[in-house]
C-alpha cells in the first residue's frame, strides 16, 4: 500500500470572479463550500467588477492552484499559471490556448448549452404558442449564439420556424428600438427564449410598452434563474436554473487531487439545468378577463403602497362592486385575498434575498407596521417573519 504524503500546510487556491454574475457567484460558492468541507485549502478570492480582478502584478508562483471564472482580459494571467487550474466558461480566450499540450492540467467548466436550448425548447412547446423566436444577448458572445444554434436546431426537428433578433454595435437605445420594431412585427402566440435573465428583462419591458401580453402573446424564458433579475420585473421571468455549484465542487475535487499529485491531467465538465422555475412570463393567470388582468398589474406595480379597493377601481374605471364580483368569479378570491397575498409573497422573497430588516420589508410590501406583516405572516406560513428567514438560512 502507498503511503499518503502528509500534507505540512493547506493548497493555497488563487479565486477570481466577477461577482456581477450570478454564474460567478455560484461558482465562488460551489469553490468555498468544497474548501470548507475538504479542510486543505485556503483560498485567496479577488472577486468584483472584471477591470478590478485583473491583476498583472499577481505572483502567481504563491499559489498551489487556481479557479478563475473567465473572461478575456485574464488572458495574461492564465497564460502565466504553472500550476493545475479550473476555468469556468472559457468562451471569451482563444480555444487553442486550452489545447495546447502543455495546459493539460487546466479543467475547463462548460455550460451545456445544447442541453439547456432543448429544455426550453420542450418547455415552449409544451405551452400554446405556435411560432417561436430567440433573443441573443450583446456583441452575440460565443455561448449566446451557440445557445440560438441549438434553440433552432431543436425546433427545426419539430417542424417549427424561429425568428432571431441579433443586437449589434449600436447604442442600447438603437438596440431597444429595434427590439420594439421586431417584436411588435412577430406572429402570436409566440414562444421566446432570452439568452440571459438580463436580455429577458429587455424582452419583457419592450414587450410591456408595445401592449404585447405576457404569458398570452409571447412567454418569454431567460436563462441562470436570477432572482434578483427574475423578480425585478412584471410581469416575473421564467427563467432555466443551472446546476453550476455542484460541478464546481466536483472539479475542485479533481484540482484537490491534482495538488496532492495524484492525478496529474484537467479534464472537461459541464453544467446542466436542473429545472425550469415558471414565473409571471409563462404561467398564465387563472383568468383572460382583462379588468382583472389590469388590477392584478397595478396590485404589483403599486406593491409598497397602502392603497384601497376603491381607489383600485377608480384606477381601472369601474366600480368597486364590479371589480369585487369579477375577481370572485374568475379568481374564487376577495380583491383583498390577492393584495394581501401579493405583498406576504414579495415579503417572503425578500426575507430570502435580502439582508432588510423586518421594519423594512413591511414598508416595502405595503403592511402598516412590522406588527402587522408578523401577524398575517404567521397565520399565512406557520411562523413569524424572523424564524422563516432563520429556518431558510439554514
Amino acid at each position: 500500500m502507498t503511503q499518503a504524503r502528509l500534507l505540512t500546510r493547506p493548497f493555497r487556491v488563487l479565486i477570481l470572479v466577477n461577482s456581477s454574475y450570478k454564474t460567478h457567484r455560484e461558482t465562488l460558492r460551489g469553490a468555498l463550500r468544497y474548501a470548507r468541507l475538504n479542510g486543505t485549502w485556503s483560498c485567496r478570492v479577488f472577486e468584483g467588477r472584471v477591470d478590478e480582478l485583473f491583476r498583472s502584478d499577481l505572483d502567481l508562483d504563491l499559489f498551489d492552484g487556481a479557479l478563475i471564472a473567465a473572461s478575456s482580459i485574464y488572458d495574461e494571467t492564465m497564460k502565466r499559471l504553472n500550476t493545475p487550474a479550473i476555468f469556468v466558461d472559457p468562451w471569451l480566450t482563444e480555444p487553442a490556448f486550452f489545447r495546447d499540450e502543455s495546459r493539460r492540467n487546466f479543467s475547463l467548466v462548460w455550460c451545456d448549452n445544447r442541453l439547456i436550448s432543448r429544455r426550453v425548447a420542450d418547455y415552449l412547446l409544451t405551452k400554446a404558442y405556435r411560432h417561436f423566436a430567440f433573443v441573443n444577448a450583446e456583441r452575440l458572445a460565443p455561448w449566446s449564439k451557440e445557445r440560438e444554434r441549438f434553440f433552432c436546431q431543436y425546433l427545426a426537428e419539430h417542424g417549427k420556424k424561429c425568428s432571431v433578433f441579433q443586437t449589434d454595435e449600436r447604442s442600447f437605445d438603437d438596440n431597444s428600438a429595434r427590439l420594439r420594431q421586431w417584436l411588435s412585427d412577430l406572429p402570436k402566440p409566440i414562444g421566446i427564449m432570452a439568452a440571459t435573465d438580463s436580455v429577458g428583462l429587455q424582452v419583457v419591458d419592450a414587450c410591456r410598452e408595445l401592449g404585447i401580453k405576457s404569458p398570452y402573446d409571447a412567454g418569454i424564458v431567460g436563462v441562470d434563474n436570477d432572482p434578483l433579475l427574475c423578480e425585478s420585473t412584471s410581469p416575473s421571468l421564467t427563467s432555466v436554473e443551472n446546476r453550476i455549484e455542484e460541478t464546481v465542487f466536483q472539479a475542485c475535487d479533481l484540482l484537490d487531487r491534482q495538488m496532492k499529485g495524484e492525478v496529474h491531467a484537467g479534464r472537461d465538465f459541464y453544467y446542466e439545468p436542473s429545472l425550469i422555475v415558471e414565473r409571471g412570463t409563462t404561467k398564465p393567470e387563472s383568468t383572460d378577463d382583462e379588468i382583472v388582468l389590469h388590477a392584478l398589474q397595478l396590485i404589483k406595480l403599486n406593491i409598497a403602497q397602502p392603497f384601497g379597493i376603491d381607489e383600485l377601481a377608480r384606477k381601472i374605471d369601474v366600480s368597486r362592486r364590479t371589480l369585487e364580483t369579477r375577481f370572485r368569479t374568475r379568481l374564487e378570491r376577495s380583491v383583498l385575498d390577492v393584495v394581501r397575498e401579493t405583498r406576504l409573497e414579495r415579503a417572503r422573497v425578500l426575507l430570502l434575498e435580502t439582508d432588510y430588516s423586518v421594519v423594512e420589508i413591511a414598508k416595502k410590501c405595503g403592511f402598516q407596521n412590522e406588527n402587522y406583516l408578523a401577524t398575517v405572516f404567521r397565520r399565512q406560513f406557520g411562523v413569524s417573519p424572523r424564524q422563516f428567514r432563520k429556518r431558510k438560512g439554514k
